[in-house]
């Protein structure tokens, strides 16, 4: 009879427990999830990121993505200037600005996006450019890859639950709030893969005598187109 009663009043707890957390959820963070799409297969290409955030009821927020580029990839600065002015969001970078280095020789770039949220979403554009890579013996394709970036949220009101980031961003998106909170969020893709083709040294030779072969040709067809027109002029002339 007491173990009868033990095991009624576990059932009992347990019923009210369950019934407790279906009312009162455990969590009550920021779902958030990033879709993105790349535009291009080349040398530039334009990402496109759009962030939606459910179980979030702030208001006058804004959303941010913080990327650190690879030496192989880069911005160009004055191309976000332009992206500022024409679609209204706003973009800077910090580090490597020289868009002519290659790969071996630049510094390595990071990159904010930041935009207003509204209805709890946003979408964002970054294009990127791949650097030219020294070739290499036996060289082909390389693959460089592009970390996920980092979700940032700032509200007027103080975001609970979330730490504030300590990353480095740069200074256009940083003032638009004093503290920025790094959010998790879920996506599709994993990091993204670019492959960059890579020049052959053991083609050099060819290459070269190609190339000069074909200046050879060149200046001789060009010499005698000269040499053919010559006589012509001097006779209309006379």
């Amino acid at each position: 009879m007491t173990k009868l009663l033990i095991a009624r009043c576990y059932l009992r707890n347990f019923i009210y427990i369950y019934a407790l957390f279906q009312f009162f959820p455990l969590s009550t963070g920021i779902d958030a999830r990033v879709e993105f799409y790349v535009d291009g297969s080349g040398f530039h290409r334009n990402f496109i990121y759009n962030i939606k955030l459910n179980n979030f009821t702030e208001e006058n927020c804004h959303a941010a993505l913080y990327h650190e580029l690879p030496s192989a990839l880069y911005v160009n600065i004055n191309e976000l200037a332009d992206l500022i002015r024409v679609e209204k969001i706003k973009v800077c970078s910090m580090g490597e600005t020289d868009v002519e280095s290659f790969m071996e020789n630049a510094k390595s770039q990071n990159v904010t996006v930041c935009a207003r949220l509204q209805n709890n979403s946003c979408i964002m554009t970054l294009p990127i450019h791949q650097r030219y890579l020294y070739p290499k013996e036996n060289g082909a394709y390389e693959d460089i890859i592009l970390k996920k970036p980092n979700l940032l949220i700032s509200c007027k009101k103080r975001i609970r639950d979330y730490r504030v980031s300590k990353l480095d961003l740069c200074p256009l998106c940083a003032s638009l709030a004093l503290k920025w909170r790094e959010i998790p969020y879920t996506t599709d893709d994993m990091d993204y893969i670019w492959t960059v083709p890579v020049g052959n040294t053991l083609l050099l030779p060819v290459v070269t005598f190609v190339t000069l072969l074909t200046s050879i040709v060149g200046t001789i067809f060009l010499l005698k187109t000269i040499w053919n027109a010559s006589p012509k002029d001097s006779q209309k002339q006379d």
